[in-house]
């Protein structure tokens, strides 16, 4: 017999099944046997049928799409994690590689500064290093001298940025400024005591003299000598030799270590990044850089008794 749904032969003697295998559909045991065995005789298929049909085999294919898609979409935040993470480790490394080539030119800047120091103190008639400047607050030096020879306007030094620190705050007003040495002669990035100073009780007795001399307009051309209650003392005006007058040791190796514990510059911590550190150059002419805050003079006892006169350093 022949499925009256798709048409499909059946042999009615080996089927024990009421329903046609090809289509499921049910099979009424009361159909003529001889229509049913003469194939010219069978109904056409249907096309409800097959569209059923069609519909039936299609669903599972169906989920099967809706279930790739689904698992595309949670593979794709995984598959951008190692993007993301190469990508945020080349921005770290790259921003490390700026950083640390700014940090080498802060350090050739206080390299320059010291060459100049130097020179302006040879050629001073006792050795002495440039004078502190009497505008109140601004721990630098302002000699224009100390940049140019006396006799002309030749820099010592041909780059008038060393001044600046390259990753402080006031790098970009430099180009509009680069030939005003008057402007550079500041305390933006760095302070210039121009006294001989080995600890915390040395900084709090120079800031002590330090207020009491602008207050009477002394000036800076000396020592200074202070004497006030709990703070008494004397702090030498920085000049090639005076390590000898400070150890009562007077071998040369005791002078040369004596140098390379006393700071002439100090740099503002925060130029390099907020509470990292700062460069410091002595009077032997190593730079070295410490944590802020760490060991003298990157103290904090230090650093605020200088920031305790500060008047502003930043440009608006």
């Amino acid at each position: 017999m022949h499925c009256p749904h798709c048409g499909n032969l059946i042999i009615a003697e080996f089927s024990f099944s009421k329903s046609c295998p090809r289509c499921g559909a049910h099979l009424d045991a009361s159909a003529d046997k001889s229509a049913c065995k003469a194939p010219g005789n069978a109904p056409p298929p249907s096309t409800q049928s097959k569209s059923s049909i069609h519909s039936t085999v299609s669903k599972p294919g169906r989920t099967l799409k809706l279930r790739s898609c689904l698992v595309a979409t949670a593979l794709v935040p995984v598959l951008l994690i190692p993007v993301y993470i190469v990508g945020s480790g080349f921005w770290r490394m790259a921003s490390g590689i700026e950083g640390r080539v700014r940090w080498e030119k802060c350090v050739r800047n206080l390299k320059y500064l010291d060459l100049a120091l130097r020179v302006y103190a040879l050629e001073d008639p006792i050795k002495r290093y440039p004078t502190l400047s009497s505008d109140p607050g601004r721990l630098m030096f302002d000699n224009v001298h100390v940049l140019t020879r006396p006799t002309s306007d030749t820099p010592r030094v041909r780059d008038t940025e060393m001044m600046i620190c390259p990753s402080g705050s006031d790098m970009s007003h430099v180009e509009e400024n680069e030939d005003n040495l008057e402007f550079m002669l500041n305390d933006r990035s760095y302070f210039y005591l121009g006294y001989a100073v080995q600890s915390d009780e040395d900084v709090e007795r120079f800031i002590t003299a330090y207020r009491e001399s602008i207050e009477k307009d002394r000036g800076f051309e000396g020592d200074l000598t202070v004497d006030q209650e709990g703070v008494k003392g004397t702090v030498y005006r920085l000049r090639d030799g005076i390590e000898r007058s400070l150890t009562s040791d007077g071998s040369d190796g005791a002078a040369s270590r004596l140098r390379s514990r006393i700071p002439i510059v100090i740099e503002r911590p925060g130029n390099h990044k907020p509470g990292d550190g700062a460069n410091v150059l002595y009077m032997d002419g190593h730079v070295e850089w410490i944590l802020y805050p760490g060991k003298w003079p990157l103290s904090e006892r230090t650093i605020q008794a200088l920031q305790s006169i500060d008047t502003a350093s930043s440009i608006e």
